[in-house]
């Protein structure tokens, strides 16, 4: 990716190791970069910040807006010395807001080619989040696009005109969270939608009979509400006192970047997850465990297959993209940060929150049905094993949901690529 001049595509299936190409990236990266999500979390997670937050987009951006905020910037220099902007969660970028960005770069820039001359690596699983449109938002979007994906885009589309494509497909292909390939092979056909009568048959053999134990599961729910529901239940059953901790927050953190809630509650023998990756490798964001004790503001977790683990408050940090003169290069600043326990409590959790996450063993309850695009095949994939899912409730052909404009899009993406 460092020495390719054309704007990259990178995507792969759930556990292909996108985030780890692109943190490789970063690290070894010589030219000047800005790494930016749609999400704080995702921002937080790749050590970037918000698109709204780097372009100084207010929330409700528009192409004209845009412009008048290319136009007037303050940053101009930021955006004039960039050579590369990596959008990591690009399946969550809308149509409009791509093209926000292009026109903006564009005009602060004073260059008329896509995104001003900035080369633009674009990272995701199309599979996964789709974007949000709200009901309001919907005859606007439909009517300027033909979806609100970022491969509609007027400067996506753009990237195919003349002689050469100016875009390079990366597909990654090697799974690294499952190793059964027989378990590869079903995700890939929920992924698709291309699942048979028996490969329904064999999912729902995975359903709860009366007398199963779920003590070592995570519940994924299709709501919030479900799974706030199930902790506060379980919560409430153990008996023995709160252990309460507090974040501190400094500097411009903004709350809906925050890793971890602002007051996490516990109680010894809770089941907890894990929020951070330990650099001793110990666990990884998304381990499961049982809290043992808590002593002296630390937390002792008995990770689930390992040992009890001594748990202390993380400090995550926020940042923002600054130009140094006298080097005549972009620099990432830090501006704030949040210190909290990396916690919270792990019966349930929302599919929506278990993106990017692994588990050794879950129990998916869709309640009245999955309702969103790969919403179904992000709550499958998150399993290392065929042996360690469980489902509440039969799964139905209705039940996996995938938008043929995708499947579309990236058919036709890969015919161009063979092509070129």
């Amino acid at each position: 990716m460092e020495n390719l001049s054309e704007h990259i595509f990178l995507t792969g299936n759930a556990g292909t190791g996108k985030s780890t190409l692109l943190d490789h990236f970063r690290n070894k990266t010589t030219k000047n970069v800005a790494v930016v999500a749609p999400t704080g979390v995702a921002a937080v997670n790749v050590r970037g910040e918000t698109i709204h937050s780097f372009f100084g987009f207010p929330p409700s951006i528009t192409i004209e807006k845009a412009e008048q905020e290319g136009k007037y910037t303050k940053k101009a220099k930021i955006y004039r010395a960039l050579e590369t902007l990596v959008i990591d969660e690009i399946s969550m970028v809308r149509a409009d807001l791509l093209d926000s960005i292009d026109v903006f770069l564009q005009v602060v820039r004073k260059k008329k080619l896509p995104f001003g001359g900035v080369r633009v690596i674009m990272v995701g699983d199309l599979h996964q989040l789709p974007p949000v449109v709200t009901s309001q938002e919907r005859d606007v979007i439909y009517n300027l696009y033909e979806t609100p994906y970022f491969f509609s885009s007027q400067v996506f589309s753009s990237l195919f005109g003349g002689l050469y494509s100016q875009l390079r497909f990366i597909e990654l292909e090697t799974i690294y969270r499952q190793a059964e390939k027989g378990f590869i092979d079903l995700l890939n056909r929920i992924r698709n939608k291309q699942t048979t009568d028996e490969d329904l048959e064999k999912l729902n053999r995975q359903v709860i009979g009366e007398g199963d134990c779920l003590e070592n599961y995570i519940i994924l729910t299709a709501i919030n509400q479900q799974a706030d529901q199930i902790n506060e239940a379980r919560l409430s059953e153990i008996e023995g006192p709160n252990h309460t901790f507090r974040a501190v927050r400094s500097g411009h953190f903004s709350p809906q970047y925050a890793p971890a809630a602002d007051e996490v509650s516990l109680k010894t023998g809770a089941r907890v997850m894990l929020l951070n990756n330990d650099p001793q490798n110990r666990w990884i964001n998304g381990t499961i465990g049982t809290l043992w004790r808590v002593d002296s503001g630390c937390a002792y977790v008995k990770i689930d297959g390992g040992e009890v683990e001594k748990i202390e408050p993380v400090t995550w940090k926020s940042f923002k993209t600054i130009y140094n003169p006298d080097k005549k290069s972009l620099e990432t600043e830090e501006v704030g940060s949040f210190k909290q326990m990396p916690l919270r409590l792990a019966w349930a959790i929302t599919i929506h929150k278990s993106q990017g996450k692994t588990f050794e063993r879950v129990a998916i309850d869709f309640g009245r049905g999955a309702f969103a695009h790969g919403q179904t095949y992000v709550a499958f994939s998150r399993c290392t094993s065929m042996s360690g899912l469980k489902l509440i409730r039969p799964i139905t052909h209705q039940s996996i949901i995938t938008d043929p404009r995708v499947s579309d899009f990236l058919k036709g993406l890969r015919q161009v690529a063979v092509e070129l």
